[in-house]
């Protein structure tokens, strides 16, 4: 992938990660605009997946089952596997001798 790609998928996450805390707050404590924020992050979280998604499926290092492991992971646990993917799962996208 290229690096627009790369920090798009990075810039993407943060922003879902931040909306999500800013959203719970105004939710919790019932600010107004907390109905607007939560739409925003909903639609910054179907970014962030859609281009996980993307990422993973047009990948030649993972094999089936991993591609079907991490799009099952990011459209039931969003936040919890985007860090890991992030961290962890890109690796064996960008080394050679993984």
């Amino acid at each position: 992938m290229n690096q627009k790609f790369n920090i798009a998928l990075k810039l993407s996450f943060a922003v879902y990660l931040i909306l999500t805390a800013v959203t719970a707050i105004f939710k919790l404590d019932h600010l107004p605009l907390g109905n607007e924020l939560l739409i925003a992050t909903v639609f910054s979280a179907i970014i962030f997946i859609s281009l996980a998604i993307y990422e993973v499926t047009q990948s030649s290092r993972f094999s089936k089952n991993e591609k079907f492991m991490w799009t099952i992971s990011f459209i039931f646990f969003s936040g919890i596997a985007g860090a890991v993917y992030l961290m962890l799962g890109r690796k064996r996208l960008t080394y050679k001798n993984w």
